[in-house]
């Protein structure tokens, strides 16, 4: 069990850092006259600002829902793929303000019934934790493969990698790695990663070694995926026939 957080202190923190460098931005912006080189760079920096103020409010009202056991599976049909090229696109200008380049190599799949959302938000919160521990001018390769009827996603970077002690702690809310002092994040990406691949029936594992990288691997069943997506549809069909009896 973690131990309670002090919510004030902990969003004046997350939040007012990313906005004071913003503010700082803007007013190197507005004091000087810049090349549209420098311009450029200043602007990626505030897009990323601002998106790191977004994924901490996502991340507090996605973790107060896990928190409640308040998830409920939307599910529909889905290319693996097509949502591994959206959250990319997503997280471009993160990757680009480190030049961070994403490698895609993508096995064809069939059409699985998935939580779109769910999925695009484990997958993001993974890809952008392999972002931020990644040196400046780093690949990422994410890949994609189907081995008797499970889906295998996985994120490797060239980063800073973690010891055996950090890879037992590394799914734990508000647990950050050592060397992540200097990197902004809540702590909470990699929990609600975890807890969101566990509503679809998935789970999570991860290979690292200090100083070589990290490989994180989203495995999704889709044998259990069906089975939950007709228990659905059942409901639905029972519930249909329970207004057309009234």
């Amino acid at each position: 069990m973690s131990e309670p957080v002090d919510w004030t202190n902990w969003l004046n923190h997350e939040l007012k850092t990313p906005l004071n460098r913003m503010e700082s931005l803007i007013l190197s912006l507005k004091k000087s006259k810049l090349s549209g080189f420098s311009e450029q760079k200043i602007m990626m920096s505030l897009m990323s600002s601002l998106e790191e103020c977004r994924s901490t409010i996502d991340s507090l009202f996605l973790f107060n829902k896990i928190q409640v056991d308040n998830i409920h599976l939307k599910l529909n049909h889905y290319d693996i793929n097509t949502l591994v090229t959206q959250v990319c696109q997503d997280l471009d200008l993160v990757a680009e303000a480190k030049h961070v380049k994403f490698i895609i190599e993508a096995e064809p799949l069939f059409l699985i019934p998935l939580d779109e959302q769910l999925f695009k938000r484990a997958l993001s919160n993974i890809i952008t934790n392999a972002v931020k521990f990644s040196p400046n001018d780093s690949k990422i390769l994410i890949s994609t493969e189907s081995i008797n009827r499970k889906f295998y996603i996985q994120v490797a970077d060239q980063g800073v990698g973690m010891d055996e002690n950090e890879l037992n702690k590394i799914f734990d809310p508000y647990y950050r790695v050592e060397q992540s002092s200097y990197i902004p994040g809540t702590g909470l990406g990699l929990f609600i990663a975890k807890s969101f691949m566990k509503s679809l029936n998935g789970r999570i594992s991860v290979d690292s070694v200090k100083g070589a990288g990290t490989t994180f691997t989203m495995i999704l069943d889709v044998d259990a995926l069906e089975k939950i997506n007709q228990l659905n549809e059942e409901k639905i069909d029972s519930s249909l026939k329970g207004e057309h009896a009234l």
